[in-house]
């Protein structure tokens, strides 16, 4: 079994909809939305006490799952290199006996979100499309 602990809805709706693409089975997956990073990277936050006293044992792996944001953004936290800092200190602080990695959701420059992730992988025929119909939409 595996948690993945996200930011927010959108998030889990993404991998809810990945797994459900890939025929991966929903009930070995438990989802924790944090409502925020600062909330994520919050050692202190309910969910994690939650994951340690319910499921620490009958799960093999945690993905935590951030966006990178924009390092101009005046939280600390914001940014590539300050989220996996952030993530990394916060992975030794958990001190859970499993194999938790992270992923920082962004774009090829290492700024943005779910969304900057997305469109980076789109290529340039795609990407000419979804700027049509933001132009339409905008009108």
């Amino acid at each position: 079994m595996v948690i993945i602990a996200y930011e927010g809805k959108s998030d889990g709706d993404f991998f809810t909809s990945l797994l459900n693409a890939y025929g991966l089975p929903e009930n070995e997956v438990i989802y924790f939305d944090f409502k925020g990073k600062d909330n994520i990277l919050n050692i202190a936050h309910s969910y994690y006490d939650e994951i340690e006293k319910k499921y620490i044992d009958k799960i093999d792996k945690m993905l935590i799952v951030v966006d990178a944001d924009n390092q101009k953004d005046l939280n600390p936290n914001r940014g590539y290199e300050a989220s996996r800092k952030a993530l990394l200190k916060l992975i030794k602080d958990l001190d859970f006996n499993i194999n938790i990695s992270y992923h920082i959701m962004c774009d090829e420059n290492k700024n943005g979100h779910l969304e900057s992730f997305l469109l980076s992988v789109l290529d340039k025929e795609q990407k000419k499309c979804f700027e049509n119909f933001k132009d339409c939409y905008k009108s």
